[in-house]
């Protein structure tokens, strides 16, 4: 199982390097249609067990063509209404520090949601949904997390 602890920014935020592209059946049918797929995007993600489902910035969506496959409600502490916000299936994937893309953890059809995230300093918030594939350790007096999966 690959591992990764990085040190807690600052803030105290765990972030990690995230790429966000298309997800594998939708690179083959763009080919298909002698079409070219964008590469994938590079960003910061944070670690946020707050999020039920992990969330993109617009500018993350826009870039890659995203569609979506759907809308669900989502409640912050921001709103104190659900917020209705489209849903994308896209691949995620955490690239671990070593370098070593096999130890990077892959998600395929990693669901997400476009919501503001810029503000945060990051381009995705990765949620419980891939969290709970994981073993995540803050040690805030450490000043690291380690990501287990």
């Amino acid at each position: 199982m690959p591992t990764l602890t990085l040190p807690l920014t600052a803030e105290g935020l765990a972030v990690v390097d995230v790429r966000i592209s298309l997800r594998p059946s939708r690179v083959q049918a763009l080919l298909r249609a002698s079409q070219q797929a964008p590469p994938p995007l590079a960003g910061a993600g944070i670690l946020d067990t707050g999020t039920s489902v992990t969330c993109i910035d617009p500018g993350v969506r826009q870039p890659l063509g995203l569609t979506p496959v759907g809308t669900v409600p989502i409640s912050s502490a921001a709103s104190p209404a659900p917020v209705i916000c489209n849903l994308y299936k896209a691949e995620l994937r955490i690239v671990h520090p070593s370098g070593n893309s096999q130890h990077d953890l892959v998600w395929s059809m990693a669901p997400m949601v476009e919501t503001q995230v810029a503000h945060l300093g990051a381009q995705v918030l990765v949620g419980c949904d891939v969290l709970g594939q994981c073993l995540f350790v803050y040690n805030g007096r450490g000043g690291t997390f380690t990501l287990d999966y």
